[in-house]
């Protein structure tokens, strides 16, 4: 306009989806509710003026904003839809059910949805989704799982593994693409050479290579067991996994058992094979793996065998007697069975699903995120379903893979790595 001009701006409310505050941010208990809030503003002649309103809003989700500003000789109006999301972090629980209709016509599930008390209120969602795939909604969330190694010798293989098991899977049902297995294939060849980074002279491995004073025992057998794992898809050195259970073979004790002689930093990636029994397991499932390398290490192999079988009856530490399981099962041992039906009278049953658990810790009882879920008690129950694999018992083993399921998060994937 030529000349300047009083407008009067005016803020509508009449859907009362905000309240209005003042400059300070502020809303006084009682401060009615205002339909809407005029302000006058001075626009001088071909120019413009800003004006500012304080709104807080009292709902989630779209909120209409419209506003209206008139002078002497003319008017305007403009409304838009504004997006109220709930304030703090979004936490996301998966419950998740394997569905065969093989044996029934339909099948019902009853699932319980908690929510924290502490939850932002009115911001709680639920989603229902449906796969014809047991692993469908890992294939999904490819991209969550198929990243690049970084980090330390320990947070490397964190990353490097899953690249294996999604490769492993979609050959196995004839589901890879070429896009997908370039690119695993590709974040595999970059985390191998840098793992190799972390390999110390006699041919261990930790978390920060010759900079720690001795390689680790645990970590030194995860390498050796997924660069095994690793050679389907990439070239390994097989000299690497063989120095590897080299040097694994000088730490282990008189007694056939194979203590931690190094360090370990992210302890979280132990899971329950940090020491004793399991670590022995643990340790003696690298050698078994490593098939074409056995007859090289068999007096080893069977130090390890007969220290394990030695000390399973009483064994109170479940994990330790999945990992047991699990390595006699491959070591053929004759206590085999024994050890499984051990095993068996610990686990836990519900419905059509069996699982292992450890008990939580008096600390953690009354935390509502501690067990959502646990990876122990997911790793101890996968060496359990492999036992029975293993063993050719692929009924027993249904129950465990349905909860199994029902411990993914939603993204497909568990909080374990092993």
């Amino acid at each position: 306009m030529e000349s300047g001009q009083t407008a009067e701006v005016t803020f509508d409310n009449s859907e009362y989806e905000f309240e209005f505050a003042d400059v300070e941010n502020e809303i006084h208990e009682n401060s009615k509710a205002e339909t809407s809030r005029k302000k006058t503003v001075e626009v001088p002649s071909n120019s413009g003026r800003t004006v500012s309103f304080m709104i807080r809003p009292t709902k989630l989700g779209h909120i209409t904003i419209k506003v209206t500003a008139t002078t002497a000789l003319a008017g305007d109006g403009v409304e838009r839809q504004l997006l109220v999301e709930p304030e703090g972090l979004p936490q996301f629980v998966n419950k998740a059910a394997f569905v065969d209709l093989r044996s029934a016509p339909e099948v019902m599930k009853n699932f319980t949805v908690e929510v924290p008390k502490n939850a932002v209120p009115d911001s709680t969602r639920v989603e229902v989704s449906v796969i014809g795939d047991v692993l469908g909604s890992t294939v999904q969330n490819l991209d969550s799982l198929i990243r690049m190694p970084y980090g330390c010798g320990e947070q490397n293989m964190l990353n490097f593994v899953p690249n294996i098991v999604v490769l492993d899977y979609l050959k196995g049902t004839d589901q890879l693409t070429s896009k997908i297995e370039q690119k695993a294939k590709k974040f595999m060849e970059s985390g191998y050479q840098r793992e190799l980074t972390y390999r110390h002279d006699d041919g261990s491995f930790s978390a920060f290579g010759n900079s720690d004073p001795k390689g680790s025992t645990w970590l030194t057998a995860f390498v050796a067991r997924s660069f095994k794992q690793a050679a389907s898809h990439i070239s390994v050195e097989e000299a690497i996994i063989d120095k590897a259970l080299e040097w694994l073979s000088d730490q282990q004790a008189s007694n056939g058992s194979f203590p931690e002689v190094g360090k370990v930093s992210h302890k979280d990636m132990q899971g329950g094979s940090g020491e004793g029994i399991a670590l022995t397991a643990y340790t003696l499932i690298a050698f078994l793996e490593n098939r074409n390398l056995l007859p090289k290490y068999q007096n080893i192999v069977n130090k390890a065998v007969d220290y394990v079988a030695r000390n399973i009856d009483g064994l109170n530490d479940v994990y330790a007697l999945a990992i047991a399981a699990y390595a006699l099962q491959l070591a053929d041992h004759s206590s085999k069975d024994f050890t499984l039906s051990q095993l068996d009278g610990k686990a836990t049953t519900d419905g059509d699903t069996k699982w292992w658990h450890k008990p939580i810790p008096e600390s953690d009882s009354k935390n509502p995120w501690y067990g959502k879920p646990n990876s122990v008690n997911v790793e101890m129950s996968s060496y359990a379903m492999l036992s029975f694999l293993e063993a050719g018992l692929d009924t027993d083993a249904l129950p465990i893979m349905k909860w199994l399921i029902s411990q993914r998060n939603d993204k497909g994937g568990f909080q374990s790595t092993q």
